[in-house]
Parts: structure tokens; sequence; C-alpha cells
């Protein structure tokens, strides 16, 4: 066969070219960027992931040991988002909680409970590492849940 390379390709036909990748750390230089979360944002997504648990809520503002329920817009309620402080450093996040926790429910495992999901959703939502969560325990909510009435 005249014409054809022992590959079976027309000797007119271009070579293959190879496609190289750019040097892959020098590409990263380049598009690497950084996204910084502030402490206010990471303060309320992780009062949200709180009350992802039942048994976890909000706890009233306290001045010298009495509650300011009725003085303040926020109450001791297991349906509102509990009071949470956040600092952000670099990749890290520290996160302070006064709660509010339903009785007879146990107050040290509810805590280990809320520490380990905080810590989970936090992680998942932001890319933060949570390095220290206090949770202090400021009511135990004795009323039991709402149930909804039936109607029968």
């Amino acid at each position: 066969m005249t014409g054809t390379t022992t590959e079976g390709r027309h000797a007119a036909e271009p070579a293959a070219v190879a496609l190289t990748k750019p040097d892959a750390p020098a590409a990263l230089d380049r598009v690497q960027g950084r996204i910084d979360i502030s402490d206010r944002v990471v303060s309320k997504i992780a009062a949200r992931a709180a009350v992802e648990l039942p048994n976890v809520g909000a706890a009233a503002p306290r001045v010298l040991g009495l509650s300011m329920g009725s003085l303040s817009s926020r109450s001791t309620d297991l349906d509102a988002v509990p009071k949470c402080d956040a600092t952000v450093d670099g990749d890290h996040a520290f996160l302070s909680l006064t709660v509010s926790i339903r009785w007879p429910e146990s107050v040290p495992d509810t805590c280990r409970q809320l520490r380990e999901h905080l810590s989970t959703r936090v992680q998942a939502l932001t890319g933060l590492s949570v390095r220290d969560i206090d949770v202090n325990v400021d009511v135990l909510v004795t009323e039991q849940p709402r149930t909804e009435a039936r109607v029968e």
C-alpha cells in the first residue's frame, strides 16, 4: 500500500498532538482565594442547628438571677433559637450557647448530643473546624411537648 505508514494512517495525515496539562501548583496559585465567614454568621448557623435537637431551645435572659422573659423579646421556648456567640479564628470556630433543656432529660447527655450535633453541622455548612463549645444551661423546661388537638 502506497501512501500509508505501518500504523495504517496516511502519510499526509498530521500526527496526534499530545495535550499537556498546565503545571498544577502554578495554576492553583492563580485561582486560589479565601472565603471569610463572619462571627455573626457562624453564630446564627449554630443557633439554628441547636434547635434541630428536640429537647434544646432558647432561654429567657436573666438579670441578677431573675428572668427577664416578660421584658425581653426573647423568652424561654424550646421552639426558639438560643443565644449563641461565635468567634472565628482562621479555619476554627469557638462557640458559646445559653440554652434551655426539657426536663427530665439528662442534662449531661443532652449537652453532649448538642456539642456533637453543632460540631458536625457547623463544619458541614461552613467548612470551619469547631474547636470549643461552651454550653450554659439556664433553664430546665418542665412543660410537656405540645400535642396537636385531635378531632374524632
